[in-house]
């Protein structure tokens, strides 16, 4: 049986997951924005021969509710809810098709499910990658796991909170395997490994 990934938040270009494609894995990439879930497509199948039925795509936000979330737009970012782009390369939020043409504030709205959602539909993968531009700390904190994934990898966007997180994992059983600025990666030990106090992971910083 193959190993099952989820990319959350991939963009356009699902980087992460492709290379695990590559290797053989079976992947959903779950995101919010249809213009880049188009693009993610063409890359997979056009640009980089992924067969079809190795992959799916899902076109919503998570949170830490369902439901509707509005998307607002803020010096011409977006910047909720799993979602980071200029609005002038938004087809098809953008109204004008004209680069150079003055862009537009808007409101947006997209359907969100949690992380039970998810993972109900889709079974217990071995590895979830996170990059929902802040919208990780709620759900993470709010999330109650079932089962520790071999690695899940998170990208925060702020210092604030990773501590939280962090304790709230490794009190389900998650050690923090190793973390670069603001990267971390969460998972179960090995034996080969020894204790968490023995990989790179120092005193969490705040500032």
């Amino acid at each position: 049986m193959k190993k099952t990934f989820i990319e959350i938040g991939s963009g356009g270009d699902g980087s992460w997951g492709v290379d695990l494609l590559h290797q053989g894995w079976r992947g959903y990439f779950v995101e919010p924005h249809p213009g880049n879930l188009i693009q993610l497509q063409e890359t997979l199948i056009h640009k980089e021969k992924i067969d079809s039925d190795q992959f799916h795509l899902m076109n919503f936000g998570i949170w830490e509710d369902r439901g509707i979330q509005a998307m607002h737009s803020k010096e011409l970012m977006l910047k909720d809810i799993g979602i980071s782009f200029h609005i002038k390369d938004s087809n098809p939020f953008y109204m004008k098709s004209s680069r150079s043409e003055r862009p537009v504030s808007m409101r947006f709205y997209i359907a969100c499910v949690t992380l039970s959602d998810l993972l109900n539909f889709t079974g217990n993968p071995q590895r979830i990658r996170m990059d929902i531009e802040g919208s990780e700390i709620p759900v993470l904190m709010h999330h109650v796991w079932d089962y520790v994934p071999e690695e899940l990898s998170v990208e925060f966007h702020s210092h604030l909170h990773i501590a939280d997180v962090t304790d709230t994992l490794k009190k389900q059983n998650f050690a923090c395997l190793n973390y670069n600025r603001l990267e971390f990666t969460y998972g179960t030990l090995s034996t080969e490994q020894g204790t968490e106090e023995t990989l790179r992971y120092g005193t969490l910083s705040t500032t």
